[in-house]
């Protein structure tokens, strides 16, 4: 007899699993595929991330002293700060005044 009664209430627990499995089991599959596509996003994004500290640390390993640029017009380095920015200007317009351009158009006159 007590048999009988662990034997039925299996039963109705396999067709209560058997039920509910059928209801969420779409459910269940929709967030497979989500956390599937999430890990794939996750695993883009931590390669992002590593390629960006790369040039991070690249750009942060350059010389960072006197930052400038050299024009061909006059072969003269012109630092980038605003300290020298006077200097500069008029190391440039010496320069265009010995080759005789005006390569800075009207920032000198």
């Amino acid at each position: 007899m007590n048999d009988k009664l662990t034997l039925n209430k299996l039963e109705k627990l396999i067709e209560l699993e058997t039920q509910l499995r059928g209801e969420y089991q779409q459910q269940l599959d929709d967030k497979d595929i989500a956390i599937a596509q999430l890990t794939v996003d996750k695993t883009a994004l931590e390669a992002q991330i590593s390629e960006r500290e790369k040039t991070i640390a690249t750009q942060l390993a350059a010389p960072s002293g006197v930052i400038g640029y050299c024009s061909a017009a006059c072969s003269v380095w012109v630092p980038w700060s605003s300290a020298s920015a006077g200097v500069a200007r008029d190391a440039a317009a010496s320069a265009a005044s010995e080759t005789g351009s005006n390569f800075m158009g009207g920032i000198l006159s």
